[in-house]
């Protein structure tokens, strides 16, 4: 069978009744050809792989609709209004009829257009010209999420005419458009999911596949062969891992519900895979010999991943995770600034950090709340510190601490009686030293 060949702008692919008729000709079609003619558009047309397929159906719920509905598998709906009492009417209808149970199909929201009008030459300004707030109150009565508000603004019109995508600029229109897309994709690909992220283990599965490769590539291809990766989830970093030939890979997850699914999806899984907590881990057991890290770091316990890894820090000569970006900005900030803390002096003791990217929560599944980072960390030359190591740790940690606090206030607790805090370094913040400084400041302490 011939199939019929999609327009493509922007990366998206579509098909329209509209281009099958003669510009001013009226389709004058009856339900059931005007019903086929749907089907054809989603069944006969050559859209190769897509990640989503939307289809705009016409207002009513006729026999399109329920046609549509039972011959097509589709996965839900999104309902459009505007806040009018009129529009609000038919909302009720279409609702009641995706939940009747001949078709039965979620809703996964309600979007609500033209929200309120915004000239262009005051953005900040909004009139509700068609009431306000009736499509949140009607997806509050239904139960259903409102996905976003659409205002009115006259640079979506221009976009139309110029057959744009207004989501490209950087308006109000733009930015709500952004927001309906990315939650929409976040429920169909969490209600896809086979194993639900579990809150109180700080999971946010990564979903972006560029990402989880680009993560990859940033491990090194040369040196050690042992790799960790630490809290696989669902395995979107683990099937870029696997396909390499210079690393030998072992995972190491906490979640019994993601072993299960890594077991079932990786046959390669047996003997790699251990169901246990990172932070208790015997590493030596595990790993005789040196070994790399990797891994989608669960942002609540991050900070204690780096603490362990640096107590290994001898066998560990290569570290690439993604963590919460203001972490990753901490770790890798330089002396003098304010997200300089205690992480980014112990590190940058024993690693050099290079940061990689930033990803937009809209990668993950469910999405955190904030964004995130990938960042590396290669082992530097350092053989020893110059100063007793745990003694070095307690007054980095000690002086930031209290971070306002010049060092004179600030070490108070390490200070022996009797110590004289002449030298000019104790006039300093915490923040204001680089790692050697720390170290002649441990050496001060010490004598």
């Amino acid at each position: 069978m011939e199939l019929i060949l999609p327009l493509e702008k922007y990366g998206v692919k579509w098909m329209s009744i509209g281009y099958f008729a003669q510009k001013g000709q009226a389709l004058i079609w009856r339900g059931p050809m005007a019903c086929n003619a749907l089907k054809q558009m989603v069944l006969q047309v050559k859209w190769e792989d897509l990640d989503f397929l939307l289809i705009d159906m016409p207002p009513g719920t006729g026999d399109i609709h329920i046609s549509l509905v039972q011959d097509i598998p589709m996965e839900g709906a999104v309902i459009v209004t505007t806040p009018q009492a009129v529009a609000l009417a038919d909302v009720e209808k279409g609702v009641d009829m995706f939940r009747n149970p001949s078709v039965n199909r979620p809703i996964f929201g309600l979007v609500e257009n033209m929200a309120w009008f915004t000239p262009e030459e005051h953005p900040d300004e909004k009139y509700f010209i068609f009431g306000k707030d009736g499509g949140r109150k009607m997806a509050a009565e239904l139960g259903v999420e409102l996905l976003a508000s659409i205002p009115l603004v006259q640079s979506v019109r221009e976009c139309a005419d110029k057959g744009e995508p207004a989501a490209l600029g950087s308006g109000p229109d733009a930015m709500a458009f952004i927001e309906l897309a990315t939650r929409l994709a976040e429920k169909l690909v969490y209600q896809s999911m086979e194993v639900r992220a579990k809150k109180a283990l700080g999971q946010h599965f990564l979903t972006d596949e560029r990402v989880a490769s680009r993560i990859v590539e940033s491990l090194g291809r040369s040196g050690v062969r042992d790799v960790l990766e630490i809290g696989p989830g669902m395995g979107v970093l683990t099937k870029y891992l696997l396909q390499r030939e210079d690393i030998d890979l072992k995972l190491v997850e906490l979640d019994s519900e993601s072993v299960s699914y890594l077991l079932t999806h990786f046959s390669s899984m047996q003997g790699r895979l251990y169901e246990a907590d990172y932070l208790r881990l015997d590493m030596r057991r595990l790993f005789p010999s040196d070994y790399r890290v990797i891994g989608n770091f669960p942002y609540n316990i991050s900070s204690q991943i780096f603490f362990k890894i640096l107590d290994d820090k001898d066998r560990v000569p290569e570290v690439v995770c993604m963590i919460q970006k203001e972490v990753a900005e901490r770790i890798a900030q330089k002396p003098g600034s304010k997200t300089y803390g205690i992480l980014s002096v112990l590190l940058q003791a024993w690693y050099d950090i290079d940061y990689v990217l930033t990803v937009e929560p809209g990668a993950f599944c469910p999405p955190p709340k904030v964004r995130s980072a990938v960042i590396r960390l290669r082992r530097n030359s350092r053989q020893d510190l110059g100063c007793d190591e745990k003694a070095f740790r307690e007054v980095v940690k000690t002086a930031f601490n209290q971070r306002r606090k010049t060092l004179r206030n600030a070490l108070k607790p390490l200070l022996k009686e009797g110590f004289e805090c002449s030298d000019p370094v104790f006039d300093l913040r915490a923040e204001r030293l680089g790692v050697e400084d720390f170290v002649r400041l441990t050496n001060l302490l010490g004598q």
